[in-house]
């Protein structure tokens, strides 16, 4: 059976295309005999809303005929709307664009870090048609605001001024002697730190390492690179423009910096007039005709233009890329995302807050000659991803080195790429296997040879035999040939896997082992070794695996589908109709009003919004319903376990601060000060030994925080606990009169308590949803929150950046006051209320959890309001119809078909439901 696809207004069953690799569009749990029921529903209630369709009563939209055939063509339109993220990682060089294209089938689709500066430091996305987005090869650019516009050039102006300062000025201290660490008092304290000069090997404080400088010299290349391509002719400014210093009589003032950037800022929106979009756009979406003109559109989005002509790609943020690709039609979203390493600090904090917000799982990208000695695996998993989801895609897998060559000769000519490199180094019987496989090809082509020249000079009567025997040896040898390849790579590749399972970090991480080479060789192919190579390739496993991570998520939609928003649709149907035929309702037409407007009353106080809240008023302001209440709840659960915490030793730990600050700034030489700000706070001096400024400043709070965390786990837990008793509790209150209720007309009450009974589950799979988003978030900022390392997202780390960047950047005479005034500064009075570090740091604290939290539960407030909403109609129409002809009874044929069509519907639901179950239980 082919795959289905439920398309908008329409069932069509589209058909599974790809070649040898087996693409499919279809769910990945599914089996045929389910798509099949599914199929059976999905077509049984559009032949329901198609007899809706006939009433006039449709024709007029206030009808509640009209509400529930609306309803219907929803359900009718059933898609697999949950995504799931698998987002690539790794360093420049190692094959992820590459691995993108294998995935999606393309050759050429996602640009290598060889086609473009936006390549190599833009996450971009390709993500599935939807509504919004029907076309393919549409491409959808977020633009940086102006504010991360001004942090991306500050950061860059900070690299280019450091590298000069550090590597480039020519020092006065080659002419004074150099400054080993001073005490106050001494000669030449507060002085130019170019007296205590970096490269003095008396002063091991303020010497410069070899990693120090190639990092120097990185970020400047980047940096220089980065302006030449945003500032063009006139528009360039000169290095004279951006390493000014202050001058003598202003030591203590930061304004050269802010004036040159707010320059650049200028200059740079000079350059913005002919981006796509426009220079203020922030957002800019373009539908390429075909293939071609897609990635036109792309490289010009993200290639260096020459001339006069400013590049677009330094001010993207993201991209966006939708795609008819089979593999991405289940909801599958590839994430090309930018190593870690090779970013500034802007943009690999935007790397990290996607990976922590958006991705499901992380591909560490690496290639088959350095992925043991990969340390970005680590470092990325403790950094950012500890405790997620995690695979391992080794590219290059048919990089072979026992191949062609032995392992003595390739050892002795390649060492670099043994080292490190997975797979067997030189197992024997591994070498007695591949020469053995040498010497059958060996005898194999001799044989071939000799039958070759014997087609020549045979007599016509023996070229038909000696043709056949050359055909079959031809074939032998393609087997052959295939057979050593494969013994080869497989026994790499497991060898490799085994190797990884043994790292501590990486034994729960499955490994894929993969040929983009062999992939892009074979795949259009539509032999059997085609096919056969195809699958050595190792991409139609990892395609697999892309595809089932979304298995989960489908099989519970498909379940949500099938036992609760089917059923609740049918019981509302089943209310409209009884209206036609339910004589007991209306010989207690006013029983019936009064218990139903009870409900309703109890249901809009007890479980939505209070009733006199405006459309679009932030549901923060409602002073009534469950969630907005659940959402305060939380929110003082932090405040009192976590700000409360802070707030105990607020005044304690500022002190603290205060006086290491002062200890740093007044016994610190400018030689050991300027080293620990471009060290960001950590290094190991001579004379002050190892120390970390950050870890220091956050001690006095460390074993009280991390005691506050645990508290705040535990209530966390016991109030997300309670949720689902409550919503019972409160659903029980509601119904409470219209069960107890002897005269309530039965058909009545058993529809509207169905009906109430599934608005309760959808409410609740809404809420715990959003539990398990808070549950996140909450990791999230415990790990921000006690981390003082250079994280991106360190609260401790982002709040001391600035003033780290800012003494970096400086040079020249009086820079060393105008260092240590700033690092005073923002430990003693900064902040966005300038009380200090740590008033600031509960600032920064409490934004990052309530920001996300008020977003999780915007979301969550207005999908059970919808929930609500429609039940309440379901209420009303039924109390509106009291006293009068029900409208089902105005139109008895229709409502007749109705009630015919929604027995067929059960049917199906029920045949449905139980492939379901069987499938749950494998």
């Amino acid at each position: 059976m082919e795959p289905v696809s439920f398309d908008s207004g329409s069932l069509t069953i589209n058909d599974s295309f790809g070649q040898t690799e087996g693409m499919h569009s279809e769910p990945d749990f599914d089996s045929e005999q389910l798509q099949a029921k599914m199929l059976g529903v999905l077509k049984q209630i559009r032949q329901l809303s198609d007899i809706m369709g006939t009433s006039e009563l449709d024709k007029n939209p206030k009808t509640e005929l009209h509400r529930l055939r609306k309803n219907l063509l929803g359900l009718s339109n059933f898609r697999y709307p949950d995504s799931r993220t698998v987002g690539l990682i790794g360093n420049s060089g190692v094959g992820k664009s590459t691995v993108v294209n294998s995935i999606l089938g393309e050759e050429n689709l996602a640009r290598s870090s060889d086609c473009g500066g936006a390549c190599t430091c833009v996450i971009v996305e390709y993500r599935p048609l939807d509504g919004q987005h029907s076309q393919p090869y549409t491409i959808e650019v977020d633009y940086m605001d102006t504010e991360e516009m001004h942090e991306l050039l500050r950061e860059h102006l900070e690299s280019i001024r450091q590298h000069y300062f550090l590597l480039e000025m020519p020092s006065e201290a080659d002419k004074e002697p150099g400054e080993e660490d001073m005490k106050p008092g001494t000669k030449g304290h507060g002085a130019s730190e170019s007296q205590s000069i970096e490269h003095d090997n008396s002063n091991d404080d303020g010497r410069l390492t070899t990693d120090e400088i190639i990092q120097l010299k990185k970020a400047n290349h980047s940096a220089r690179q980065t302006f030449d391509c945003l500032f063009k002719g006139d528009n360039k400014p000169s290095l004279e423009t951006l390493i000014q210093r202050d001058s003598l009589d202003t030591e203590d003032g930061p304004d050269t910096q802010k004036r040159i950037i707010t320059d650049l800022m200028q200059r740079a929106k000079n350059g913005l007039s002919h981006r796509p979009g426009g220079p203020c756009a922030i957002q800019y979406t373009e539908t390429p005709n075909g293939i071609e003109e897609f990635q036109t559109l792309l490289d010009s989005l993200t290639s260096d233009f020459r001339d006069d002509t400013a590049a677009i790609w330094p001010f993207i943020k993201s991209i966006r890329v939708y795609l008819d690709a089979p593999v991405l039609k289940t909801g599958l979203v590839l994430a090309d995302m930018p190593g870690l390493h090779d970013l500034n600090f802007t943009r690999q904090k935007a790397t990290e807050i996607y990976i922590r917000s958006k991705c499901h799982v992380l591909a560490y990208v690496t290639k088959m000659s350095r992925c043991l000695a990969d340390e970005t695996i680590e470092k990325t998993y403790w950094k950012v991803w500890n405790g997620g989801k995690s695979i391992i895609v080794v590219t290059r897998s048919e990089v072979n080195s026992f191949l062609l060559l032995t392992f003595e000769f390739y050892f002795l000519t390649f060492p670099h790429e043994i080292e490190g490199a997975g797979g067997d180094r030189g197992n024997a019987d591994q070498h007695t296997q591949t020469r053995s496989f040498d010497e059958k090809l060996k005898q194999l082509r001799n044989r071939i040879k000799i039958v070759s020249t014997s087609m020549h000079r045979a007599a016509e009567s023996d070229k038909i035999k000696l043709f056949d025997e050359f055909t079959q040896l031809s074939a032998k040898e393609k087997t052959l040939q295939y057979e050593k390849r494969s013994y080869l790579i497989k026994k790499r590749n497991n060898t490799t896997i085994i190797d990884m399972g043994m790292m501590p970090e990486r034994r729960n991480m499955k490994v894929f082992c993969v040929s983009n080479k062999l992939f892009a060789e074979y795949r259009n192919g539509d032999d059997e070794w085609s096919e056969a190579y195809v699958e050595l390739s190792g991409i139609p496993e990892l395609r697999s695996y892309c595809r089932s991570i979304l298995a989960d998520a489908q099989k519970s939609q498909a379940a949500q589908y099938l036992r609760i928003d089917v059923p609740a649709a049918i019981s509302s149907a089943d209310l409209w109709v009884s209206g036609a035929f339910d004589q007991e309702s209306k010989r207690k037409a006013s029983l019936v009003k009064k218990e139903l407007s009870l409900v309703q009353e109890r249901l809009k106080e007890l479980l939505r919004l209070g009733t006199d809240v405006e459309r679009g008023q932030s549901f923060k302001s409602s002073p009534g319903g469950v969630v907005p209440r659940y959402r305060l709840e939380l929110e003082q659960i932090f405040q009192r376990r976590i700000l409360g915490a802070i707030n105990e030793i607020s005044e304690e730990w500022q002190e603290h601060c205060n006086q290491i600050c002062e200890a740093w700034v007044k016994n610190w030489s400018p030689a050991s000060f300027m080293a620990f700000c471009r060290k960001k706070g950590i290094h190991s001096s001579r004379v002050q030994g190892e120390h970390d400024w950050n870890l220091e400043l956050f001690e006095p709070a460390n074993e009280r925080l991390s005691l506050a965390w645990e508290e705040f786990r535990d209530a966390f837990r016991n109030e997300t606990a309670r949720i689902p008793s409550d919503i019972e509790e409160r659903i029980l209150y509601c119904t409470k009169s219209l069960r107890e209720s002897k005269r309530f007309p039965t058909r009545i009450r058993e529809s509207i308590l169905m009906i109430i009974g599934f608005t309760k589950e959808k409410i609740l799979a809404r809420i715990n949803k959003a539990i398990g988003g808070i549950d996140t978030l909450t990791r999230d900022v415990r790990k921000d929150m006690l981390d003082t390392k250079t994280s991106t997202t360190s609260v401790v780390y982002e709040y001391m950046l600035p003033a780290y960047q800012f003494a970096n950047g400086e040079g020249g005479s009086g820079s060393d006051k105008r260092r240590k005034n700033a690092i005073r500064e923002q430990i003693i009075c900064g902040g966005p209320e300038g009380k200090g570090f740590v008033r600031s740091y509960s600032f920064l604290a409490n934004r990052a959890f309530i920001h996300p939290l008020d977003q999780i539960f915007q979301v969550v407030s207005e999908k059970v309001d919808e929930e609500i909403d429609s039940t309440l109609q379901n209420l009303q129409a039924v109390i509106d119809g009291q006293g009068k002809m029900p409208e089902a009874a105005t139109d008895e044929p229709t409502a007749r078909e109705v009630k015919e069509q929604l027995g067929r519907i059960k049917d199906a639901l029920l045949s449905a439901t139980s492939v379901l179950m069987e499938l749950e239980k494998q």
